[in-house]
């Protein structure tokens, strides 16, 4: 038999606890959701269902569902968030978690968890020598578990908030089944993104003196430097490639003098274009020349 959500008496116009954390979510601009839940997480499931403005993405197992997250943060270039079963279903999806960590992906997880009156009694989905939030710690950016209803709210826009610090974060919400269904007040509106550190200007004077020494330097560029705009201002580029390879039609680039016009002998153009797969962009320095 399949867990129905649980109906809990509220106040004309008020909301339980998942309707409030989607109220969060959705406030802040958060409309994709990838999931595969448990039975512990019915009532999120039954609300994610009403709530208008999320599109919810069922995935087959977890480890599929955290790397499309991470696939679809890193291309929208803004926060997407997920929906796993307690613990363990958590510590399935940790190997793409860690991947969207390691590239500031921003990604929002929700995670279920026995009701907060029950854990004390040890409970089969509780973990054997530790919590849910101490699991999500490892490779979380920002972790914390809700301790009411009203809280998993607040929790909800706070990961909202800090999963677009900087290049991106990935942030856990550990929310107990209880807080899914108790009567919650509203969530706090959407606040500004945390600012991200600027570079100091004694590094700014070091990397230039690197530049300029005469010697073969590197780059190691990661998240939001590696897209097409950053990569040529990073080049130093006038004459650069568009990009065009990704703007949804797979044409050839405009620069018929970057490297992604040369083809192999045999294989003309218009073939190219069919083999040139969507989101290949290219970048060649060609100022100068």
């Amino acid at each position: 038999m399949g867990s129905k959500p649980i109906q809990v008496t509220t106040p004309k116009g008020a909301m339980n606890g998942a309707q409030a954390l989607f109220k969060a979510l959705t406030d802040a601009g958060l409309d994709t959701c990838f999931a595969n839940p448990g039975t512990s997480e019915m009532q999120l499931v039954y609300e994610i269902g009403t709530t208008k403005g999320v599109r919810a993405v069922l995935c087959l197992q977890e480890n599929v569902v955290t790397g499309a997250a991470d696939g679809y943060g890193r291309m929208a270039g803004k926060p997407v968030f997920t929906l796993l079963h307690v613990g363990s279903g958590f510590a399935n999806g940790i190997a793409n978690t860690h991947n969207a960590g390691r590239a500031n992906t921003p990604v929002a997880n929700v995670v279920g968890c026995n009701a907060t009156y029950h854990q004390p009694n040890y409970p089969e989905h509780e973990l054997i020598n530790g919590k849910v939030v101490d699991l999500a710690q490892i490779v979380s950016h920002w972790a914390h578990e809700a301790k009411s209803a009203s809280d998993l709210a607040v929790l909800g826009a706070q990961a909202a908030r800090f999963s677009r610090t900087g290049a991106g974060k990935v942030c856990t919400v550990v929310a107990p089944t209880n807080c899914h269904w108790d009567p919650a007040t509203p969530p706090p509106a959407p606040a500004e993104p945390i600012k991200a550190l600027k570079v100091s200007p004694e590094t700014i004077k070091d990397t230039v003196a690197l530049l300029t020494n005469g010697k073969k330097t590197a780059f190691v560029l990661g998240s939001h430097a590696l897209r097409t705009k950053r990569l040529h201002i990073a080049a130093g580029e006038r004459d650069h490639c568009l990009g065009s390879h990704h703007n949804g039609r797979n044409s050839l680039c405009p620069n018929r003098r970057c490297p992604c016009t040369r083809l192999p002998a045999g294989i003309s153009r218009r073939r190219h274009r069919r083999r040139t797969p969507v989101g290949v962009g290219c970048l060649s320095r060609v100022s100068g020349r």
